[in-house]
């Protein structure tokens, strides 16, 4: 047989050749690289404004379901029983005010969830169209029903629009069973969070009493001290917590994951870009309410208030498709990156030699 004899220089550049190459991945997208490529979004699926603006206008021009003949009778006897003890009630009259203005349909929007509104925020008592329609709701049992119905659907209707707003980013169409099935997910999360954040707000307020109390039996002014520290570094902790689970909607409505995975997902991607994670929500919610002040400045009679519900509609919108493809693209980078590692650790270890 023939034997081919190379030169070392191309010993060598044959050695580079079945070396293997790691490419490092794409770094990921910033927090203002993020807003630029939500207004592209929304620019290119302008229906996701249907959603927020249906929900403004009928806040805004539609019928209101008043709880006053509920709550006044509670309001009253907590005023008669101060000024028998001679104590002032000058606090009561914004409780009254607060009360008289409160539209039970304000529920719609006032979850995690809740498509980007105006209206829910200002409470309009008033129209260019006139004094809305005004419900009054008396039995006390028919207002929580009615109050618990809304907080229904307003968690369908957020999860509707998230499942909207992730359906524009994936690309592809899929199916209405799976569309509907990726609304139930996100609605579930979402619940499944609340639920934990209350158990732990609970258990919280709970813990903190008893020990409190506790101390108190011996050190009145310490158990005081020390409620108050505990309260504030309870809130602390919980609002760091939210911070690391605020990423399980969009899991759910971009990577359909179920609870779990998207809890986990939302908690590993956030310790992944620990400390950005602190900063992003807080800067998009940041933003949010600079949008909702400059929004609400016409008046509420103005038919140019309209334009308001249209640009607030639009850069809710915006943030919330800027915080999907945020949370989009650091997955695509920290999977980028776990493959790295695997293929670098997989190319270090020697071939087993057989004997």
């Amino acid at each position: 047989m023939g034997c081919v004899i190379l030169s070392k220089k191309a010993v060598v550049k044959l050695a580079g050749m079945l070396k293997p190459s790691f490419e490092a991945p794409k770094a990921p997208i910033g927090f203002f690289k993020s807003l630029w490529k939500g207004v592209e979004a929304v620019n290119s699926h302008l229906w996701l404004l249907v959603i927020p603006v249906g929900l403004d206008l009928f806040l805004w021009l539609g019928p209101r379901v008043s709880i006053a003949g509920v709550v006044y009778p509670w309001v009253a006897m907590m005023e008669t029983a101060l000024r028998s003890a001679q104590n002032d009630t000058s606090f009561l009259v914004p409780l009254r005010q607060f009360v008289a203005d409160f539209n039970l349909f304000k529920l719609l929007a006032n979850l995690p969830l809740f498509p980007p509104s105006m209206m829910a925020d200002r409470m309009p008592t008033q129209s260019p169209l006139g004094v809305p329609t005004s419900f009054q709701v008396q039995d006390p049992l028919a207002a929580f029903v009615f109050a618990a119905a809304l907080i229904a659907g307003s968690l369908i209707l957020g999860a509707l629009y998230w499942a909207v707003a992730g359906e524009s980013l994936a690309g592809r169409r899929r199916t209405v069973q799976d569309f509907l099935r990726r609304v139930a997910q996100t609605a579930v999360v979402v619940l499944a969070l609340l639920l934990l954040f209350g158990l732990l707000l609970v258990s919280g307020i709970f813990l903190s009493l008893i020990v409190s109390s506790l101390i108190g039996l011996f050190w009145l002014e310490g158990s005081l001290f020390l409620l108050q520290l505990f309260a504030f570094g309870f809130i602390g902790l919980l609002f760091w917590a939210t911070l690391f689970f605020v990423f399980a909607p969009h899991g759910t409505v971009l990577f359909q994951d179920g609870i779990g995975r998207a809890i986990w997902n939302s908690v590993e991607t956030s310790r992944w870009i620990y400390p950005l994670s602190m900063w992003i929500p807080i800067l998009y919610l940041i933003l949010n309410m600079i949008a909702l002040q400059v929004w609400s400045l016409p008046d509420q009679t103005d038919w140019l208030c309209l334009l308001s519900v249209l640009g607030n509609a639009y850069t809710g919108s915006v943030l919330v498709m800027a915080s999907l493809v945020y949370y989009q693209d650091k997955r695509r980078w920290i999977d980028e990156v776990r493959t790295l590692i695997q293929s670098q650790r997989a190319a270090s270890v020697p071939p087993a030699t057989s004997a």
